[in-house]
C-alpha cells in the first residue's frame, strides 16, 4: 500500500465538523463526566462487537454446512434456485427466522472479512476452536468503510496499528482514494453512501472485489458429491 502525501482536505476531522461537539460542554445525568462517559461508551462498543462477532461466526460457519441433496451452498448468494430456495425455506420454516437478521447491514459487510481472519474458515470450527474478533482498535465501522478495497487489509493494519479513530481513519482513507485515482488518471475508487446516506464507503469502480475473490467456486465440502 503506498502512503499518499496529505493533500485532500479533512471532512470528518475539519475544524468545521469537530467544534459541534465541545467536549467540555458533555455530561450525564448519571454522575458521569465526559471522560467517564466516554470510556464507559467505548467499553460497551467493544465488548458489543466482539460478543456479536463471536455468536455471528458460529451462525456464518453453520450456514456453510448446508447440504441439500447432498449438494453445498458454495456461494454467499446465487447458488441457484434449487439450492438458495431449499436453505430459504430451512431458514424460515425450520430455523425460525429472516436470514437477513443476520445477512445484511454491517454483519454482512464482517462476513466478507472471515477467510481474510481465519484463512481456514472451512474446516475449522468454531463451536470448538478459538475464533475471536482479531483486533483491539479496529471497529466495525473501519472494517464497513474500506470493504470494497483491494487494499483493505494493509488500510486496516494501518489502522490497528496506529490506534486511528473511526473518524481520522475516514480522512486518510479519502486522500488515499483521491491520491490513487489522481495517480491513474481515472476513477479506480469512488466514495459512495448506504442506509440513507449515513454510513460513507468506498465503491470498487474498475479493481476486483476483495471478498468476491475468495468465494471457494471449487471447494467440495467433506460428504459433498
Amino acid at each position: 500500500m503506498k502512503m499518499y502525501e496529505k493533500r485532500y482536505e479533512n471532512i470528518f476531522t475539519s475544524e468545521r465538523s469537530l467544534k459541534k461537539c465541545d467536549f467540555n460542554k458533555i455530561s450525564t445525568d448519571i454522575g458521569l463526566n465526559a471522560v467517564e462517559y466516554r470510556d464507559l461508551f467505548r467499553k460497551a462498543v467493544i465488548t458489543y462487537e466482539r460478543t456479536v462477532f463471536t455468536s455471528f461466526v458460529k451462525i456464518m460457519w453453520l450456514r456453510g454446512r448446508f447440504l441439500y441433496d447432498g449438494m453445498p451452498r458454495i456461494r454467499r448468494r446465487r447458488n441457484g434456485a434449487h439450492l438458495d430456495g431449499a436453505y430459504g425455506v430451512f431458514i424460515r420454516h425450520h430455523v425460525g427466522v429472516n436470514s437477513a437478521e443476520f445477512t445484511t447491514g454491517f454483519l454482512d459487510i464482517v462476513s466478507t472479512y472471515l477467510y481474510d481472519f481465519f484463512p481456514n474458515f472451512e474446516v475449522m470450527n468454531p463451536f470448538e476452536d478459538v475464533m475471536e474478533y482479531p483486533y483491539e482498535h479496529i471497529r466495525f465501522s473501519h472494517l464497513f468503510l474500506v470493504y470494497q478495497m483491494t487494499e483493505r487489509m494493509e488500510l486496516i493494519e494501518y489502522a490497528e496499528k496506529n490506534k486511528v479513530m473511526y473518524d481520522e481513519f475516514a480522512d486518510f482513507v479519502l486522500n488515499y482514494v483521491y491520491s490513487l485515482n489522481e495517480e491513474k488518471g481515472e476513477e479506480w475508487y469512488r466514495v459512495g453512501w448506504k442506509y440513507d446516506r449515513s454510513h460513507p464507503y468506498v465503491r470498487n469502480i474498475k479493481g476486483i472485489i476483495p471478498y468476491e475473490e475468495k468465494v471457494k467456486t471449487d471447494y467440495i465440502r467433506k460428504g459433498a458429491i
